[in-house]
């Protein structure tokens, strides 16, 4: 038998913290499958979409349903980030030794 977990029953409209993830994992059984229904959900933070993401990573038969607006969109910016090469530009740049505010207030004048 299925297992659905409705978030907003759990965690409330708005999942902005990792913590609150965590308490998801408690219903995580290797052996059933298992929905995260994001019905009513309106705002997940970054972080929580992330933990979301890796849930679903280390745990096959976990699915998550009925993601909406900024909810579906922010899940797309973390699947996006994770699919996604980075390519960082090398900047030439130094180390400066500030070894008292004259010479950090000299140095932002530089800038």
């Amino acid at each position: 038998m299925d297992r659905i977990i409705k978030m907003q029953t759990e965690l409330g409209s708005e999942i902005r913290s990792r913590a609150a993830i965590e308490k998801i994992k408690v219903f995580i059984q290797k052996e059933r499958k298992l929905y995260i229904d994001m019905t009513g959900v309106t705002f997940i933070s970054r972080s929580c979409a992330d933990e979301l993401y890796n849930i679903q990573l280390d745990y096959k038969h976990v699915k998550i349903k009925n993601q909406t607006g900024e909810v579906y969109k922010m899940m797309r910016v973390v699947e996006k980030g994770r699919t996604k090469r980075r390519n960082r530009e090398i900047l030439d740049s130094s180390v400066q030794d500030m070894k008292n505010v004259k010479l950090f207030e000299d140095f932002l004048q530089t800038i």
